[in-house]
């Protein structure tokens, strides 16, 4: 799990500790939703909380945002299976 003894480090987009490390997801990627292949859009923000929760903000091409949990989510571009290897270790860890 995550320390959080820094202040505010849940809030730091794609840091490099704890189970955010693990997290293929990063600010920037392209995306699509595992559950409608036809959602597309940016991640924008990438968030640890201290539960061990860690969530995606997405931004859609009209504008609108959402939130989902990287497990939800699928590179456009990139190596699939490493892509799904990867959250697998995450959704152990």
């Amino acid at each position: 799990m995550t320390d959080h003894a820094t202040a505010h480090t849940n809030q730091l987009p794609a840091a490099s500790t704890g189970d955010l490390a693990l997290c293929p997801i990063r600010v920037g990627d392209q995306i699509t939703a595992t559950r409608d292949p036809s959602v597309h859009g940016q991640v924008t923000y990438v968030s640890d909380y201290p539960d061990a929760l860690i969530e995606c903000l997405v931004q859609l091409p009209d504008g609108q945002k959402f939130f989902a949990p990287p497990w939800l989510l699928r590179p456009v571009d990139g190596d699939q299976d490493a892509f799904t290897t990867q959250i697998e270790a995450l959704v152990a860890a």
